[in-house]
Order: C-alpha cells, then structure tokens, then sequence
C-alpha cells in the first residue's frame, strides 16, 4: 500500500475522483480502516493545483467485517470437513426436518437408495421407497424424538443397492436457541457383518457345545489357575461324578499325575504350549473326595491337552480331552499274551512254521521246521526253501506261488517233498497264504509244514498191499469218482484204470443208477456205516460178497468173488441135511446104547453080595472077582468111550471161557495123569515159557485135554519111555505140543 496515494491521486487525474478502501496509519502508529474519496483541484486554466480528499473512519466496521469473514471461512471450511467427513464415512448420515422429510443425506445414503441428491432432498422415507410398514415404524421413531428430545436406538433390516443388510441406527434430535427440536440427525450403520460374525461366533458356540456334550471322549476344561471349570457329559459319564463335586480339584496339585510322571507336561500346557500326553492308569477315588465308582474305577487314559489363548497371547483356559483306552490296553495286553502264546505254540509246534518274503528269502522259521528238515534256524535264513525243494515238486509250487502272490488266489496247499540234511526225503503237508500291508501289498508268504513222511511211506505199504489184494477192490470220493482200482476189479469192470481213475462211477455206468448196488452205497455214505450184502450177476454166472466201508474221504468197497463159497455152502447144506439124519440115528443107537450101561450093574451087584458072604469057598470068590473085574473094564471103556461123545452131539457140554495163565493149567493135567506115568516108568519133560502167556478158554476143558493126551501118551508109549511137555508163544497163539 505504499504507492496508493499516488496511484489514488492519478486515478483522480484521469478519471476525475477516485475512491478507495483500505487502511491507513497514523501519527502515533496506529491503523485504521477508512473509505478516502479523491477529487483533483483544477485553477481556471485547467491547471493542476492539487487534491482534495475526504476520509471516512470504518475501522469497527472494517473488524465486524473481518472478524464475520473469518467466521464464514472457518464455517466454510468446518462445512467442507463434515461434509468430506460424511460423505467418506461407511455410515449412512441424514437431517430431517420436523416433517420427516429429507434436509440433508451424505453421499453412502445416496448410494445405498440409488438417488441423486435432488431426487432425495425433501422426500419422506414412503417417498423414497422405503415398504410402507418401514416408513411408519421409523415415522414413529422420529415423532419419539421430537416429543422426548432423547435419542432412539434400533436394528433394522434393508434391501437397497447394496442388496439386503442391517443396519443399526441412532436418532437424535437438534436442538435450537430456544431449547426446541428444530431438526433431527440419524446415522445408519451397517453392522451385517458384525451380525453375521456374531451370528457364526453364536452358532460355532452351539456347535462347539453340542460336540462337546456329544463326543464320545471326556472334556475338562481348566481356568488358567488350574481349577475345573467346565466338563462334558462324557467326562460325567466316564468318572460317575459331577462337576460341582470337583469344584476344589486343582489339576496342578494332583499328586497322583505328578507320580505318573505327566504333570511337568500339564504344567507346560498351562504355560501356553499343546501337549500329547501319553497313557497312564488314573485312580479317581485317590483325588476325588467322595468318590464311589465301584470296587475297580480306576481307566487307561490317553490325553491331549492344549491352551486356549486371548488376543494378546495370554492363557485364558486349558482344554484337556481324556479317552479312556482301558479296553484298547486290556486288548493290547490280551493281545501281547495272546501273541506270546501264540509264539510259543509255534515255537513248540510239531508242526514246522516258515515266513518268506517276497525274494524266496527266509525270514523266519520255528524249532518244528529246523526239525523236521535237521537245520539250524541259521542256517534256514542263510538258504532258501526253493533250494531244498524236491525238483519233480518245484514247478507245481512256483506256478501256485504266483497266483497267490497276483492275488488270484487267497492260499493254496500241496504235498511237497524237501531234501534233509542228510539227504533223506521228507514228506510234507504245505499249506501257504500270504501277509499283506494296509495297502494291500504282500509282506511276506507264510508256510506251515505238516511231516507226512510216516503217513507216505504208509501209504506206499498200503498201495503195495492192496496192488496184492485178490479181492475186487474200488475206492470212490465224495462226489463218487473212482480214486483207486486195483486190477481184479478192472478186470470185474470191463474197463481200463485209467478209464476209471477220476470220473464218477455213474457216468461211466449209467445203468447203475438205482439199482441195489446204488442204494447199498448211498446208504454207507450217508448213515457212515459199513453195509455188507451179497449179489448174483446172472451175466457171469457168479456171486459176489460186497464189504461197503464209509471213510472221511468217501468209500472202500471189497468185492470177493464167492461163488465156491455159495457152491460150497450148498453142497454142505445137502451134506449137513444127510448128517443130520445120520446124528439122528447114531443119538438113537448111542441112547439105546447108553440104556445098555446099566446091565454090567447087575452082575457086579451081584458078585458084591457073594463077596459078603462069610462061608464062601476060594473058587466062588475068585470067579466072583474075575467077573467084576470083566464087567468093570467094560463098564470104563464104555463111559470113557461114550459119555463125552453123547454130551457133545446133544449140545450138553458148556464152555466156560476166561482170560488164565497156561501154565498153570498144563500144571493141573500133569498131577492128573502123573500116576499112570510114574505107573509105566516114564521120564517126563516139561518147558514153560520164562514170560507168563495169558490164554482166553475154559480151564477144566483144557485141562482135561492136557490130562487126555498126557493119559494117552502114557498107555501108549513104552514103558520107561519119554513124554516131553512144551508150551510156547507163536504168530499171537499159544501152542501146546
């Protein structure tokens, strides 16, 4: 403002006058504002004489103008800082006059109704669009202001541009000099998704309650000084007791989880770090006072236990989740004995027990197998079984071994022959299956060995035997395939054995079916009972003895050819017809006979009553004793020739058979028959067997015999002869000589 004066003085010139506002200082230093008019002073030749200039003094209303500018500047500029303010904020900001109609919306409003200012400015909510229950109820609301001049809080939903959220709003009224709502301000916040979080907070709320209540393993939750705070039903469940009744346990003081060795892990988790803890056997009646779980509460628990934590990292509570693996222990260790068992048995086995893997290597073998084969367990693993095989016995093994290890098939058995240490041949009953891993995939293949070694040799006899056989001999299985013929019966059959070996006998002859025969053998498999019969085959002109033996495999059937016998057995019917009626005659004659033995009585009685008679001469009684004497020995000749041959043919004589010791017997007819041979002079010799030799007869016949051909012996050997007497053991017979 320096050059004003000058510029105002030149204005004045040019225009005329000229007129400023501005400030001016005075004497004393001082501004003030003033209003200057300048004229320019002419003389009468137009010549410039100087100015005039008139002041006005408007300092005070110069500062009201300053002072109300200023106002209006700051006003301005808190009007642009509202508005940047609510135009840029997530909430949605309006004034309503007092008849509910729009004065002011910020621009989220307008976005979220889909309106420009002008269409929204001076409209109602019914106006805008809002349903018309949502216009009245927020009507309503705005009436509450302005008769209680108190704000009013609500939730509400909205379907707008920005799709259907809530919002939470406020409304408050505005209040003028004279203390009355001139307007009413409202702010809309959308809280959908702090609704939805608290809605998912509320549910995972419930969920996690619900799978708290509903797991199947015990929960307990800890506050961080240790002390129980919350329990599952399955905790309730498995420990019998509530959770009032643990309300002064402290997990960080029992004694007993310090004695397991996991309370320094408990601790831990207390500390802020998750923990596994490892299975220990807990005893609830030394913790839980009044504790009454039965004679044996005492649970394997397994646990995990973990620290729930705030925002700033601090331990609000210790979750610790129990299962009870008491079961899962008690199987292990019924497992563990099981095993162990299960070892040993193998380990004592009989039988031999191999595990091989995949590469024919062996990884295992039992005591049995080093047996049965004369290795060591050493040096089983150092060689392969392959090694050992009998070569006519490997391809069929190998081809088995391969299907088995494809999977098509679960386990195969064969008979195999191995090679002994000493080079013997062992026999074997193999039965093979393999071991598999979760996935699927072969571990290793596992043999048992059964020696049949004794069994086929056996058999070998038996085929020998039965190759030998006379006998028609035919074995059949189940199914009733020909298993063995031996030749007679082939040659029965008509067939060849190896047109016979394998296929079923009612194939082969059909005609079969239903005869007796086919009956006779069903029966014996069926009742599993031998059937013995007898047939004539026309055909042949023969009769055959059938001998039907059920066996585990199927059946043995002998057939003999008896047509002699039959032949025979008639011939000796016929002849047995003709001594019959000769034993008919001769017990005639022999009854007659016997009648007869009464008549040598009379005489001798007779000759007994002259012998006691005192007067008779020398004469009469010799002739008296030489007549008994004739009759006597006719009398004994006739008993001893006939009494045992009339009990024998009328069936009279009765054996009774028990279980005696020979010797003893032979003793018994040798004092009967000593006298005569001492009478003629004889040496006797008798050999008995050093063991005793039990026989099964009847002691007094045998006896009896020994005494008869001792007897007899004696008559008729030379006086001082030699009688031997010897009993020996023969082929399961005692012989007697």
């Amino acid at each position: 403002q320096r050059n004003a004066p000058r510029q105002e003085m030149e204005q004045a010139r040019i225009e005329g006058r000229s007129h400023a506002d501005r400030w001016h200082v005075r004497k004393d230093g001082t501004r003030f504002w003033s209003g200057s008019t300048v004229a320019p002073l002419w003389d009468d030749r137009r010549r410039l004489t100087g100015y005039a200039k008139i002041l006005h003094d408007q300092t005070h209303w110069r500062r009201a103008e300053e002072e109300r500018a200023a106002l209006l500047a700051r006003k301005e500029r808190r009007k642009r800082l509202y508005e940047a303010a609510l135009s840029n904020t997530p909430d949605l900001v309006y004034v309503l006059d007092l008849d509910h109609r729009f004065v002011y919306a910020n621009e989220r409003l307008l976005q979220m109704l889909g309106r420009t200012w002008d269409e929204t400015i001076g409209k109602t909510w019914l106006e805008l669009g809002y349903e018309r229950w949502h216009a009245e109820a927020h009507d309503r609301e705005i009436e509450q202001v302005i008769t209680t001049k108190q704000p009013v809080k609500g939730e509400m939903p909205f379907t707008g541009t920005f799709g259907r959220r809530h919002y939470e709003y406020i409304v408050v009224p505005v209040l003028g000099p004279d203390g009355e709502v001139e307007a009413v301000v409202g702010t809309n916040r959308d809280v959908t998704e702090r609704r939805q979080a608290e809605e998912q907070v509320r549910h995972n709320e419930e969920r996690f309650r619900s799978l708290m209540e509903q797991a199947p393993f015990s929960i307990q939750v800890f506050g961080p000084d240790g002390r129980t705070i919350l329990v599952n039903r399955a905790w309730e469940e498995l420990w019998g007791v509530r959770l009032e009744q643990v309300a002064n346990y402290n997990i960080l003081d029992d004694r007993q989880l310090d004695a397991r060795g996991v309370l320094p892990i408990i601790k831990d988790a207390f500390a802020g770090r998750a923990a596994r803890i490892p299975a220990i056997l807990y005893d609830p009646s030394e913790t839980i006072p009044g504790f009454r779980g039965g004679s044996d509460a005492r649970r394997w628990l397994s646990a995990v236990i973990y620290p729930i934590k705030d925002a700033g990292g601090r331990v609000r509570e210790v979750v610790l989740i129990q299962e009870d693996v008491t079961a899962r222990k008690r199987v292990e260790d019924d497992l563990r004995e099981s095993e162990e068992r299960f070892r040993a048995t193998f380990d004592r086995a009989a039988v031999g027990v191999a595990h091989v893997g995949i590469d024919q290597r062996t990884l295992w073998v039992n005591p049995g197998l080093c047996e049965m084969l004369g290795y060591t367990e050493a040096e089983l693993r150092e060689r392969s079984l392959v090694e050992l095989t009998h070569p006519d016995d490997l391809e069929a093994d190998l081809a088995l071994g391969c299907r088995l290890l494809g999977g098509e098939i679960p386990s195969y058995r064969l008979e195999k022959r191995f090679f002994h240490k000493d080079g013997s041949i062992v026999w074997t009953d193999l039965a093979v299956s393999v071991v598999r891993d979760a996935a699927g995939e072969v571990k290793y293949v596992v043999g048992v060995f059964v020696d049949v070694t004794a069994r086929k040799q056996a058999e070998a006899r038996l085929e020998a035997v039965l190759a030998g056989i006379t006998d028609h001999l035919a074995c059949y299985d189940r199914q009733w395939r020909f298993t063995f013929v031996n030749d007679k019966a082939a040659q029965l059959l008509g067939k060849r054995k190896e047109d016979l070996l394998g296929r079923s006998i009612w194939d082969v002859f059909p005609d079969a079916i239903g005869n007796q025969y086919w009956r006779e053998v069903h029966q014996a498999m069926t009742e599993q009972r031998v059937i013995r019969s007898e047939h004539y085959y026309p055909k042949i002109d023969a009769w055959f003895e059938n001998h039907i033996y059920p066996t585990r495999e199927g059946l043995i059937v002998f057939s003999a050819d008896v047509t002699w016998r039959k032949r025979l057995e008639d011939e000796l019917r016929r002849h047995n017809e003709r001594l019959a009626e000769a034993d008919r005659r001769k017990d005639e004659f022999l009854a007659t006979l016997a009648h007869e033995l009464r008549n040598p009585l009379a005489p001798i009685r007779n000759s007994l009553q002259i012998l006691a008679m005192p007067d008779v001469d020398a004469t009469t009684a010799q002739h008296a004793r030489e007549m008994m004497e004739r009759q006597v020995r006719h009398l004994v000749r006739l008993v001893d020739d006939l009494l045992d041959v009339s009990r024998v043919m009328r069936g009279k004589i009765e054996l009774r058979r028990e279980p005696i010791e020979i010797a003893s017997v032979v003793a018994r007819g040798i004092e009967t028959a000593q006298p005569l041979i001492q009478a003629q002079g004889h040496e006797l010799q008798v050999t008995l067997p050093d063991e005793p030799l039990l026989i099964d007869a009847d002691p007094v016949r045998v006896a009896q015999v020994v005494a008869n051909l001792l007897t007899n012996a004696a008559k008729y050997t030379p006086p001082h002869g030699h009688i031997a007497v010897s009993v020996r053991a023969e082929g399961g017979a005692a012989v007697l000589t």
